[in-house]
């Protein structure tokens, strides 16, 4: 094998380890929710003596999952996420925009 076929198989391995990983990351936080929504209802019937279904404190947890997908679906229409990056780069590194600024005049000199 030559050196390029190897760094070809290791970024292709590297990448779809770390798209199984965010996957499986994602299905480990929707578990999670459910064992913490799990221990909020063991807590409520320990405390205030109500008890709680197990089958709605699922139902929060997904709940709660469709609202954070929601809020990200709302996040690519309205761009608050660009916004906020912007406010990084701009007002608390100001650095980068003359920074960048720079290079664009290089580019076009060139």
């Amino acid at each position: 094998m030559k050196k390029r076929q190897i760094a070809e198989r290791l970024a292709k391995f590297y990448l779809r380890h770390g798209r199984g990983h965010s996957l499986l990351d994602f299905l480990i936080a929707i578990v999670k929710n459910v064992v913490y929504f799990g221990a909020l209802g063991a807590l409520i019937t320990y405390w205030f003596h109500w008890t709680l279904s197990k089958f709605l404190l699922i139902g929060l947890a997904l709940v709660y999952e469709v609202i954070c997908y929601l809020l990200g679906w709302l996040d690519e229409i309205l761009g608050f996420w660009k916004i906020q990056n912007n406010y990084s780069s701009k007002e608390l590194t100001p650095f980068l925009e003359e920074m960048y600024n720079d290079i664009k005049e290089i580019k076009n000199g060139i």
